[in-house]
């Protein structure tokens, strides 16, 4: 680049939007004072504040702790569940099962929504450099929102005594994909800002997947909120639940593994820095 030569195309800076056209990039934008350059680079990571960029791996490293949590608690409710359908007994007469399940599947994801709130936190912070404003309907509000309803159903399962707590547990449970979804949203418009985009092309397909579980589960809040369609079902609609763990600790490992590739893509830029 030839710092002594005028911009001879648009080109908005980075950090306020104004129209960089006939100025060197040597020199400074007259709206906010921010180096030229800096909107001359590109919008790769690489070219980004350098703090910020240690806020997204950061992120990226809660959020990949978070959903580690969220797999064993997929686990534990996979067990519980099987031991009701196929050991009735044993779950009747031992109750101590189903209260330290419950206590320990609300510790689980008191970590795993914790952990995933301060990721998203970090990963879909605003720019510094960025002139655009967040949306009210943000990645990163979105998902706070729904997390936040978890915490608050999370202390209501601790001290409550209601028979419906298997109700409320699903609710939690669809929050928190809700929370998912929305995270993924967040992580779309890096797909630009990163030289290895490998990891891009399977945002979609975990979207869908969790779009899956999601009506899974307000299927089984709409079936036990019913108790003619609980009847009509009997122990089908536990298999499906049963299903639906399954595929949520599936899918939380590969999420994993997602988010994972993205940190690795975020290392590289980092180190590729100017």
């Amino acid at each position: 680049m030839n710092l002594d030569t005028p911009i001879q195309t648009d080109l908005l800076c980075v950090k306020c939007g104004y129209n960089l056209r006939g100025l060197q990039p040597s020199s400074k934008c007259p709206e906010c004072n921010a180096d030229v350059q800096d909107s001359c680079y590109g919008d790769l990571l690489r070219y980004a504040d350098r703090q910020w960029v240690d806020r997204i791996l950061l992120g990226t490293k809660l959020f990949i702790v978070a959903f580690t949590f969220l797999t064993l608690s997929s686990v534990i409710l996979l067990l519980v569940l099987l031991v009701e359908l196929f050991l009735p007994e044993l779950h009747e007469s031992i109750p101590l099962l189903l209260f330290v399940s419950k206590r320990v599947l609300i510790s689980l994801f008191w970590l795993s929504a914790a952990g995933m709130t301060l990721g998203v936190i970090f990963i879909t912070s605003q720019e510094p450099r960025s002139y655009l404003a967040e949306s009210v309907v943000s990645p990163r509000r979105v998902t706070q929102g729904c997390l936040g309803a978890v915490v608050i159903l999370l202390i209501w399962l601790y001290v409550t005594t209601s028979s419906s707590v298997g109700i409320v547990l699903e609710v939690l449970v669809c929050f928190f994909l809700l929370g998912i979804l929305s995270f993924l949203r967040g992580l779309r418009p890096f797909g630009k800002r990163l030289e290895q985009q490998k990891w891009h092309r399977w945002i979609r397909l975990r979207y869908f997947v969790f779009v899956f579980l999601l009506i899974v589960h307000c299927f089984s809040i709409l079936v036990m909120a019913f108790s003619p369609l609980q009847r009509f079902l009997g122990q089908v609609w536990i298999v499906i639940l049963i299903v639906a763990s399954i595929a949520t600790a599936i899918s939380s490992i590969t999420l994993v593994g997602l988010v994972d590739r993205f940190r690795i893509a975020v290392v590289h830029e980092r180190k590729s820095a100017r």
